[in-house]
């Protein structure tokens, strides 16, 4: 179980949050069907979450950048303990639900496109697109 104090950031006045590391980890934790963190799941967590970023990119960015910030596997296993609501489901359920929403995702907001300038490879190559 983490030290929750060491979650907890000050928020200028007086006032204690979460820092928003662990925020979003609790956001993306129902998305990848798992709602407790063990030490026997967090590889399997850490894996879905990956995942899941490289497919969409992240759930949060530098405010004065725009750059992503992207959870580590390091972030998550210091994160053993934490629980949030959610429905809970197997790894081949989880690919299930990715495979659906990444063929229904418009593909100038997917992180491949936009770290190829916001272009395809085949455009990034010179290789125009086919006019008909």
């Amino acid at each position: 179980m983490p030290n929750w104090k060491d979650l907890l950031v000050d928020k200028g006045d007086g006032q204690l949050d979460l820092n928003e590391a662990t925020a979003t980890l609790l956001n993306y934790m129902p998305v990848i069907g798992i709602t407790t963190l063990t030490p026997e799941n967090a590889g399997d967590a850490w894996c879905r979450i990956a995942i899941y970023q490289a497919l969409f990119g992240s759930f949060i960015k530098n405010t004065e950048t725009d750059q992503p910030y992207f959870l580590t596997k390091s972030d998550v296993f210091r994160h053993i303990g934490v629980e949030t609501e959610g429905l809970e489901y197997s790894f081949p359920e989880f690919c299930s639900r990715l495979h659906l929403s990444a063929q229904q995702q418009e593909e100038s907001n997917l992180p491949s496109y936009v770290a190829n300038g916001r272009r395809s490879l085949l455009q990034v190559v010179g290789i125009r697109e086919k006019m008909s």
